[in-house]
């Protein structure tokens, strides 16, 4: 049996990424697989505050949501963020009290609270839109936003950003 364990610890924004592997035996590869998912969505959740902290954005603080949302539905974690960026800079443009940084229902649709908005818009995105094969931005845009010719390339920008982000950090962690 060959053992071997080493812990990273890189300070990213507000969160400690801790990275802890067990080389044991073949069989527990699968316990390795999970520990990696987890912390992908660790660097994930990472890259999504720090784009949205160099905005000020209101929606810093639930980056939990946001990724959980897209978990639970199984869409890629940077497109709620991206379409709140483009709909509302992160949150900042939209009708008082109605936690709806989507333009969802024309932004005329009211939530209770971000994590209703976050989980509503990610499961509409699933059943409306990746359900039926429009599996792109670019199948999205005509049918989320019909009128618009940007919104697809907007999207794909802050996209990028999310994706830029997070090498920005691996590579952080590849470094240690």
């Amino acid at each position: 049996m060959i053992s071997k364990s080493f812990v990273n610890y890189l300070y990213i924004g507000l969160f400690y990424i801790v990275s802890t592997s067990l080389i044991i035996k073949p069989c527990l590869a699968q316990d390795l697989i999970v520990n990696n998912h987890h912390q992908n969505n660790l660097i994930k959740k990472a890259a999504i505050y720090r784009v949205l902290d160099r905005y000020d954005a209101p929606l810093k603080t639930e980056v939990d949501s946001f990724l959980n949302a897209c978990i639970s539905y199984e869409i890629n974690c940077y497109l709620l963020p991206s379409i709140a960026g483009v709909e509302s800079t992160f949150g900042k443009h939209l009708l008082p009290g109605g936690y709806n940084p989507f333009g969802w229902g024309g932004g005329y649709l009211y939530f209770d609270s971000w994590q209703e908005g976050f989980f509503t818009v990610a499961e509409g995105i699933r059943e409306k839109y990746l359900n039926y094969g429009l599996t792109s931005v670019e199948a999205i845009a005509p049918v989320y936003a019909p009128p618009s010719k940007t919104w697809a390339g907007k999207i794909l920008m802050y996209m990028q950003m999310f994706k830029e982000e997070e090498e920005k950090i691996n590579t952080s962690i590849l470094e240690i």
